[in-house]
């Protein structure tokens, strides 16, 4: 794109395409924000279940992890579901469901509600129950979530 003069003003006279154009391309030059997720599976404090988390933003997604960790799969990476976000200047705090299969006639209920906290050093990630902590286990930047799934 050729930005002359005349269009630096014609942006000027329009400052929300400004805006936009300006912060379109400070975004392209920083490039795709990467994946924050665990290195092993995290127990979420619901039936012995540890699950694979990565964080994005305000997006979470989960997956079970294979023999080597969160580096292959047993499951789908699933986009979790009804994501709420708390920030502080210490954390991220994500809370999010993850749905349950139950047999037919079970009492108990059809997901789980699961919170983790990012920590602000971006090291690690803990996840939360109502006593505190249930555990953490370390991160890593991912570039995306292509994971193998474990053969």
């Amino acid at each position: 794109m050729n930005f002359t003069k005349a269009y630096a003003r014609r942006c000027m006279r329009k400052p929300a395409r400004f805006l936009f154009i300006a912060s379109a391309l400070l975004a392209a030059a920083q490039g795709p924000v990467p994946y924050i997720a665990t290195t092993a599976p995290l127990d979420i404090g619901a039936r012995s279940i540890r699950l694979c988390i990565a964080v994005r933003n305000n997006d979470v997604w989960w997956w079970q992890g294979g023999r080597s960790g969160c580096e292959t799969r047993t499951s789908g990476v699933v986009a979790a579901d009804r994501v709420m976000v708390t920030t502080t200047e210490n954390d991220k705090r994500l809370t999010f469901t993850v749905p349950m299969i139950l047999p037919p006639g079970s009492a108990t209920a059809d997901s789980v509600s699961v919170t983790v906290v990012l920590h602000a050093d971006g090291e690690t990630l803990s996840s939360v129950g109502p006593n505190g902590v249930i555990a953490q286990v370390a991160t890593v930047e991912r570039p995306n979530l292509e994971i193998p799934e474990q053969r």
